[in-house]
């Protein structure tokens, strides 16, 4: 099994959409394997109860029903709800149809 540990939950979450997105430049993250047992308390950060399969935002602590999973539009089951952020599905649909990126 694979942790993905260091990064925190803001980062990842801000490489999905980069990655969903504009996958010509940011589909591939360059990573270093370490063993489990070098990483303290690794196993704790693990609380999900989707294993990691997308990111739920907080404003404030409080869950607000936002969601990153790991692709657009999502599988229509519960591993993988999509992008579910309006306000960046708008700006980064933007971005990507201007050819800015």
């Amino acid at each position: 099994k694979i942790y993905v540990a260091g990064s925190g939950n803001r980062r990842l979450c801000m490489w999905r959409l980069l990655a969903i997105y504009f996958p010509e430049r940011w589909a591939v993250m360059k990573v270093r394997f370490v063993h489990v047992n070098t990483v303290r308390r690794l196993l704790e950060m693990f609380d999900t109860k989707c294993q990691g399969n997308y990111v739920q935002l907080r404003e404030h602590g409080i869950l607000v029903g936002k969601f990153v999973g790991k692709s657009e539009n999502g599988d229509g089951f519960d591993t993988d709800p999509g992008v579910c952020w309006p306000e960046v599905q708008g700006l980064f649909g933007q971005i990507r149809s201007s050819g800015q990126a």
